[in-house]
């Protein structure tokens, strides 16, 4: 689809100043199966890249990986010539983090093909879902849709290491199920790498689809070969076409 976002990373001293920062309002257009992007009042601050334009935050290489493009885009109708398609034997390096990130996201209870935490992420499976408490609930969100809210959460005094997805909830339109929100909190602490990260998704409606409507990400992470990194983003979506 055609669209505008506005778009606002920051990344953090352990101190909690700001020492690198990217804004800029990116619109999309497409024709349907073809599309390119155009970048519009950007604002960098800080050591945000290094020599020849390359992005020094691993943070920010995937926030560039999986919300802007360049040049143009053609996406094939076979779903599984589609990067997001779950063929991870086939993927190496970012491809292969963006295919598993976007099971986070998108199939949340899902096994994860990441070492040492990719069986804690399925949190319905017999051996994880004992450490959960799962409730549904009836709510109106932003006041406009009425929702059943299901949750999953850590039950109290189950051990940290136990368990990767903290929290979360997913907010079901009544009358079609689809999914219009998701508030999650991700946490592991080990040897090979730590992270703690919150998202919150929402979704709008336009004509008979639904879109992006707003993303936010709070988290830091510690991973081998890299330097720990504190960041926080949000991205607004409007002007659907």
């Amino acid at each position: 689809m055609t669209y505008t976002s506005d778009n606002d990373l920051k990344m953090f001293s352990k101190k909690g100043k700001v020492k690198a920062s990217l804004i800029n309002t990116i619109n999309q257009t497409s024709d349907g199966r073809c599309r390119t992007m155009k970048t519009i009042n950007p604002i960098i601050s800080g050591k945000f890249y290094k020599r020849k334009k390359k992005i020094r935050y691993y943070t920010a290489k995937m926030h560039d990986r999986l919300f802007f493009t360049y040049g143009k885009v053609c996406e094939s109708k076979r779903i599984e010539d589609q990067e997001g398609y779950d063929n991870s034997k086939n993927l190496t390096g970012m491809r292969k983090h963006i295919n598993e990130l976007k099971k986070l996201i998108f199939y949340p209870g899902k096994k994860a093909d990441i070492p040492f935490i990719g069986k804690k992420t399925a949190i319905f499976e017999k051996n994880m879902a004992k450490f959960y408490d799962f409730s549904i609930s009836s709510k109106t969100y932003k006041s406009k849709t009425d929702c059943y809210v299901f949750l999953a959460k850590v039950k109290n005094g189950t051990k940290h290491s136990k368990t990767v997805i903290k929290y979360m909830e997913t907010f079901f339109d009544k009358k079609t199920f689809q999914v219009i929100a998701r508030n999650y909190h991700l946490s592991h602490s080990g040897t090979m790498f730590d992270f703690d990260v919150k998202m919150d998704i929402s979704l709008n409606i336009i004509g008979e689809k639904y879109v992006p409507e707003f993303i936010t990400y709070d988290g830091q992470w510690d991973v081998p070969f890299n330097k720990p990194e504190v960041s926080k983003f949000k991205i607004s979506f409007y002007n659907f076409e």
